[in-house]
Order: structure tokens, then sequence, then C-alpha cells
């Protein structure tokens, strides 16, 4: 019998999909599986994945999980922290790593994260720390990554899982898609930045070029709140909250390009949807979205640059455009991505082969 730990399955992101798929690999391998997150225990996958998330921060709310993880824990054959590191627990364990670290408060890692080194914030981390469990963080024997970058910065060996991307239901456009149009997708919140997409549109617009920019994502912070209200108006710009799938699936297949400026971001699952979907994505050079997009010709540090890029790739034509869509499509990340339910059973396999199975 298997617990999965989770931070809170309602935040329905990248990190909650990657559970999810992986908790079907884990059942059609025979094993029971139960869900902790921070609205409790379940003996099976949490439902209403679109209910209020909570509202807790993320490190706290992890933090929370770990400590009722440790009073559980024993009841279980193994412990799946799927968030990622927490504490040692007298169960064999397996930590899924969607970013290097999350208690540390080394100033390296800080900055690697491009997190805040200030009192702080430092003094949170060590709160939420303590709360997870005191002792060593994120020791334990067998360790999934997302990605090659974020396993090359953990010490010790680590299994890459890249997150699951189905791509299936995308479909292909049967028009040449529109000039200067751009897409960007994430949640609407600060780490997102969301700003430097809008500064992407105002600098073309600028220029006097026509770019068109739709930008779709989660809304349920008083950040997104603000955010619309505040950009709503903007000539080129097409917001959509809380976006429908066919809406979304609408915008993949008429949009040339993709924005993504997170970073470092740490895979990026809207990443890979616009390479499925045909999109030509501009992200920043940092982070493992680079193994989806290893191109520096597709890397852009600022919006500015990302205006550039875009122009370029405008100025080269569509026999350009269409051999970096295809090499995209062909990337390994990419691919492995796609085929997730296989690269899972093969992970889930060699795991529970020599430790303790359900």
């Amino acid at each position: 019998m298997i617990l999965i730990a989770e931070r809170d399955h309602r935040q329905a992101g990248g990190a909650e999909l990657y559970t999810a798929r992986l908790t079907d690999a884990l059942m059609a391998a025979g094993h029971e599986v139960h869900h902790l997150d921070v609205h409790g225990l379940s003996k099976g996958l949490p439902q209403d994945p679109a209910a209020r998330p909570s509202p807790l921060p993320a490190l706290l709310a992890w933090a929370l999980v770990c400590r009722q993880a440790r009073a559980i824990a024993p009841a279980y054959n193994h412990v799946i922290l799927a968030y990622g590191d927490g504490p040692p627990l007298q169960t064999p364990t397996t930590t899924i790593h969607h970013a290097p670290w999350l208690f540390s408060c080394h100033p390296s890692h800080l900055r690697a994260l491009r997190k805040p080194t200030h009192t702080i914030r430092r003094g949170y981390t060590r709160l939420c720390h303590h709360i997870a469990g005191a002792g060593a963080i994120g020791q334990t024997p067998a360790r999934i990554a997302n990605s090659e970058w974020t396993a090359q910065q953990i010490a010790g060996a680590t299994t890459v899982l890249y997150p699951p991307l189905d791509t299936s239901p995308l479909g292909t456009p049967t028009t040449e898609r529109t000039a200067c149009s751009i897409l960007s997708i994430g949640r609407i919140s600060a780490e997102k930045a969301p700003e430097k997409s809008i500064a992407l549109l105002t600098t073309l617009r600028a220029g006097g070029y026509p770019a068109q920019l739709a930008l779709i994502g989660r809304a349920q912070s008083r950040f997104a709140s603000r955010f619309i209200k505040r950009h709503r108006n903007k000539v080129g710009l097409s917001l959509y909250p809380n976006a429908t799938f066919a809406a979304r699936a609408m915008l993949l297949a008429r949009t040339r390009y993709g924005y993504h400026p997170t970073a470092p971001e740490h895979f990026g699952i809207s990443v890979g949807e616009m390479i499925a979907a045909g999109i030509l994505p501009i992200v920043a050079p940092s982070g493992g979205v680079t193994e989806l997009v290893p191109h520096a010709m597709l890397h852009a540090t600022t919006p500015h640059e990302a205006a550039a890029k875009i122009l370029a790739l405008e100025a080269a034509g569509p026999e350009v455009r269409a051999r970096l869509r295809a090499e995209l499509q062909s990337g390994t990340a990419f691919v492995q991505a796609r085929d997730f339910e296989r690269q899972a059973h093969a992970v889930i396999t060699s795991l529970f082969t020599s430790r303790h199975a359900a």
C-alpha cells in the first residue's frame, strides 16, 4: 500500500497532473494508492480538483502535509513525497523533485531559483522546515526529477521522469498562423511573470508591428484579479482567465509564437503543448525548459530580446519556422513527456523490484 503526499490537489497545476498520471501508472501495476494533501487523506485520487484551493502559501501547506505524513507513514509500505523534499520517514520513501530544493536557505540555491535572499524569506523557510520535521530534509534513497536540469542540482543518484504531456486532443491547424500572434499560457501569478508578456506586446506595438497577445491561465488569486483589471483594456491583448479547453485548443491552433518568460522554469508543460500544436515558443535560457527548447534563436532573457527573436523569425520565413517546429517535436524531452505512461512504468518497475512493494 502506497501513500502519495502532495501539496494541494485542487491547485490542478503541473505537479498535480504529474501525481494523477503517476497514480494511474501505479494502479495499473497493481498497487493500492492513498493520497494525502493539505485537505486531508483520501483513499484514491482526491476528487473535484476544480474546487477552491487552500489559501495557505505553498511552502507552508507542504510543510503541514509533511507533518501529517510523518504521523501516518508507518501504516504504509512506501511513501512518495510528490511535491518535493520532505522529512526523513521510517517508511521507504521516494521523493519527486519539481524543483531542486524547497527548504534550503543556502544563498546559492536561492539565487539559482531566483528567490529572495533576505532575512524574512530565510526565517519563513526555516519555520516551514521545522513544521515539516526537524532533521535532514530530502535524505531519501530514491529520487525522481522532472528534468535533467533539476536532477543535476541535486546530490545523489536521481531518475529523470519528464512530466506527462497529453497532446492528442490538440489537433493541427489547416491555415497559416497569424503573423506576430503570441500566446502565453500559465497560472496568472507573480512567479509566472505575466507582466513580461505585456512588456513584449508593448515593445512590438511601439515598433509599429501589429502584434496580438493572448494570455490564458488559471486566475484564482488577488494578484490575478489586479492583473486582469489593470490590463483588460490594453490594445492587442486578449485575456482568457480560467479558459475552457475549447478556447485553449483554438488559440494553440491559430497562434504562431509562444512566450514563456518564467525563469528558471523547471520543465514547462505549457511549452510542450505549444510545441505539439506547432507554435514556436520563446523561453528564458535557463532551467529544464531548455531541454524542450534547446535552440538559442528561441531563447530570450528580456521582453525586448523576445521581441527581437520574434521579428527575426518573421523575417526568416515559413521554411525556417517549419524546420524549427519539426526539430522541437522530435526532441528527447518532448518525446519522453508524450510517452509518460511507458516511462513511468519503467521507473515504477525499477523502484519496486528491489524495495518494499505494496
